[in-house]
């Protein structure tokens, strides 16, 4: 499975990177039975050294072409991206934007693919991850990202996820870092 960051890479220029497939809530599930070559790579524990880096290139390749995202919601994105802490609540990423909070949740729901709110517990869990990868524990991790306490990181990472924080992140430790696009 590969978790596209939202914003990022949409299913639509996935599919276009994994071959015959269709979309379901926003997922491409792969309808042949063939292997694709993500999975291929995936599987190949050598990749981990530079799967990362030709994903990134490939979701380049796979942009979003002649759309770019409204220069608001980007100063927004790029500080969540600096600082998951950096907006608690919508209305001050909409004072940062200049918008009112209404308009700014339309606005970022559009420009973006997700809202405001699921896109800000997106990068509070690649922090808690990060954390994670980086040698902490869960409590410490669910912590340093906002977190009240491990359970509530746990209850989130295994309805983002569908699996585990436990199950997931050590999977991740052993690949070293998981790929993101």
């Amino acid at each position: 499975m590969l978790y596209a960051e939202p914003g990022r890479l949409s299913a639509a220029q996935l599919h276009r990177l994994v071959g015959p497939g269709r979309q379901v809530n926003g997922a491409v599930v792969e309808q042949s039975g063939e292997i694709s070559v993500l999975r291929q790579t995936f599987e190949d524990r050598d990749s981990a050294a530079w799967l990362s880096e030709a994903l990134e290139d490939l979701a380049g390749f796979a942009g979003r072409p002649g759309a770019s995202i409204d220069p608001r919601i980007r100063r927004v994105l790029r500080a969540l991206r600096h600082d998951h802490a950096e907006f608690v609540r919508a209305d001050s990423a909409a004072a940062a934007a200049n918008l009112s909070t209404s308009r700014f949740q339309h606005l970022f729901t559009q420009e973006v693919g997700v809202p405001f709110r699921r896109y800000r517990a997106w990068c509070r869990m690649r922090a808690a991850i990060s954390a994670v990868l980086d040698g902490s524990n869960l409590t410490d991790a669910a912590h340093t990202a906002g977190f009240s306490d491990q359970p509530h990181f746990s209850r989130e990472f295994r309805r983002m996820f569908g699996a585990t924080p436990h199950y997931g992140l050590a999977t991740a430790r052993r690949r070293q870092r998981p790929a993101a696009c």
